[in-house]
């Protein structure tokens, strides 16, 4: 995507390979129980995964300490979870990474909008106001 520029987001080549990443840092996977120690992460991209319910639930962040929570409605038995942060010339469409992220695993995850799917896992994506912005 990157390199054919289909998200539209450099002027010229010359600008292309001087940004070759829009993702500054991709952390692990950590534990639900170290979310304090990441609690200042600014402008994310989150994945919070229910690994005894099997699912998955992603969003976007200003603030990761804000806005993740232990009891979030839409998954709150997450135990586990990652994010990217991303560079600051792309802020202005973290909204757009974070669509792409949702629709990229609703292509492969039984997902809340009734999408097709390939099944490749016994997850499930819990996000569903995303069918919305298509």
């Amino acid at each position: 995507m990157i390199e054919r520029n289909m998200l539209n987001l450099f002027e010229n080549e010359k600008e292309k390979s001087a940004n070759e990443d829009i993702i500054e840092y991709s952390s692990k996977w950590i534990s639900k129980d170290e979310l304090y120690l990441h609690k200042d992460v600014r402008n994310a991209v989150y994945y919070l995964v229910d690994t005894i319910n099997k699912e998955i639930y992603i969003g976007y962040c200003s603030n990761l300490g804000n806005r993740v929570k232990f009891n979030r409605k839409e998954i709150p038995n997450w135990d586990m979870f990652k994010y990217e942060t991303i560079k600051p010339e792309y802020i202005n469409i973290k909204g757009k990474i974070e669509s792409h992220a949702i629709r990229a695993f609703a292509s492969f995850l039984e997902n809340g909008a009734n999408e097709p799917f390939l099944k490749i896992s016994e997850f499930k994506l819990k996000n569903k106001a995303w069918a919305k912005r298509k």
